[in-house]
């Protein structure tokens, strides 16, 4: 990964435990809230990103993601490897929550809005659907469900082909900014359901 270059080192390979069910790695060095691009390299035959990642880098679609709807994302390491990758950062800011103990309506109650981040607006992101709260609300809605926003293949698709399911898919933004639309949410006394697919779960 970025943390070494690219570059094969045994430093960097991993141990595996006792049972032969596990393998792990201390990496350290690290600078806290610093983002590093890496995969894992699977006997010099295949390269992955890490399945429990928040966030990846793809060669092929994130160069089509603006500054506007991703502030700062960070550039794929071209050149260094291929496919894609997986981002780490250590000690990471948590999100700090602002509507605290919400009560979602009982589920027999619930007037739910199902809605697509990538076409509910021009803009297609997390925060165009916070300014739309106000909207929805005057709806008489008191739930959206939002369909499926974990990182899939491509930038434009209903979300139902998920390849890394605890990233937020970045071309609706950052993941604090989804948990904005949570909290923004909550405050306007909607609740929110994700829904997920799992086909592609192995």
């Amino acid at each position: 990964g970025d943390f070494n270059n690219w570059k094969y080192d045994t430093a960097y390979q991993m141990r595996e435990t006792p049972d032969n069910n596990r393998y792990w790695l201390t990496v350290t060095h690290l600078t806290p809230r610093k983002q590093y691009i890496f995969q894992y390299d699977i006997d010099d035959t295949i390269r992955v990103g890490d399945p429990y990642a928040d966030q990846v880098s793809d060669p092929w679609n994130d160069q089509y993601i603006t500054g506007t709807t991703y502030p700062n994302l960070i550039a794929y390491p071209q050149g260094k490897t291929a496919g894609i990758a997986t981002v780490l950062e250590t000690g990471q800011t948590p999100y700090q929550w602002k509507t605290t103990g919400f009560t979602p309506t009982k589920e027999q109650n619930l007037v739910i809005y199902e809605l697509w981040v990538g076409d509910f607006t021009n803009g297609h992101t997390f925060t165009d659907v916070i300014d739309t709260l106000g909207y929805l609300k005057r709806l008489g809605i008191n739930a959206i469900e939002l369909m499926p926003v974990s990182e899939f293949e491509g930038n434009i698709s209903w979300g139902y082909n998920p390849n890394y399911y605890f990233a937020v898919d970045k071309y609706y933004g950052p993941k604090n900014t989804y948990k904005a639309l949570i909290d923004s949410s909550h405050a306007n006394g909607i609740a929110v359901i994700m829904d997920v697919v799992l086909n592609h779960q192995s």
